[in-house]
């Protein structure tokens, strides 16, 4: 989803404080986002909730776009370095064992799913 789709999305929610972290605006998130791409998951550090945490991934449909997440949240008390790393590790590979399910590949870029969804 490009910045300006994803800005569009986000002028329909209402931003509600739950926590001193939790983040207000949809300036506040569209300036994560490029990170969540980069490393290919999102974060929910006591966002919503203190002393709880949530990592997610995205699910892939067979044309690469993301049509679900997997996620696990967890006490904060139980992360430390190691444990977010192994989390992490479980919730990619099991998103794209899900995702490959649906016929996703690694190696699908956005032109090859355009033809495979006739669009080109």
């Amino acid at each position: 989803m490009d910045p300006a789709e994803a800005r569009e999305v986000l002028s329909h929610v209402e931003f509600r404080k739950s926590t001193q972290k939790s983040l207000a605006s949809a300036d506040a998130v569209l300036s994560i986002l490029p990170c969540v791409r980069e490393q290919g998951y999102g974060e929910d550090n006591e966002e919503q909730e203190e002393g709880l945490r949530c990592l997610a991934v995205p699910v892939f449909d067979r044309f690469g776009r993301v049509i679900a997440g997997l996620s696990i949240s967890f006490p904060t008390m139980r992360c430390g370095a190691d444990t977010k790393s192994h989390y992490v590790a479980l919730l990619k590979q099991s998103g794209l064992a899900i995702s490959a399910r649906l016929g996703y590949r690694e190696t699908t870029t956005p032109e090859q799913a355009a033809v495979e969804q006739g669009s080109v």
